[in-house]
């Protein structure tokens, strides 16, 4: 939402095939904007919970672990923090962004994202709740 209005949504592909996202979900995650129904992003992983907040726009980029915001000029996701875990949901709360991480789930659907490789390099598991610094 947007000044109240529906203004961004995010897919895991833009694939109009039955389960095409599923062989795109390392990089063919998109946010669309709802009025022009124009890609303004591409190349996420399986990004979720986009959010208008303080003349910005946020999501999760869930299958790498990471937070951050779109530079709408360019495109480009602009990575804050990391977080151990499958990142689901956002809320904002003055100048603190509170996040919710589940495990992945280590099926077909969910295995060999970037998450497992960042994880992995960081040499930690993943976590459910909701991550402090």
């Amino acid at each position: 939402m947007r000044d109240g209005q529906p203004a961004y949504v995010t897919a895991d592909s833009n694939s109009d095939a039955a389960d095409g996202w599923r062989e795109r979900r390392r990089d063919g995650g998109v946010v669309v904007d709802v009025e022009s129904s124009e890609i303004v992003a591409g190349g996420l992983s399986m990004p979720h919970s986009p959010r208008w907040y303080k003349g910005r726009l946020w999501l999760c980029n869930s299958g790498s672990g990471e937070f951050g915001s779109i530079d709408l000029a360019t495109g480009a996701f602009e990575p804050l923090t990391f977080c151990a875990g499958y990142l689901r949901g956002v809320a904002f709360h003055g100048d603190y962004a509170l996040l919710g991480t589940s495990k992945p789930r280590h099926n077909k659907t969910f295995s060999g994202l970037p998450l497992d490789d960042a994880l992995s390099q960081r040499n930690v598991e993943a976590r459910c709740g909701i991550p402090g610094r």
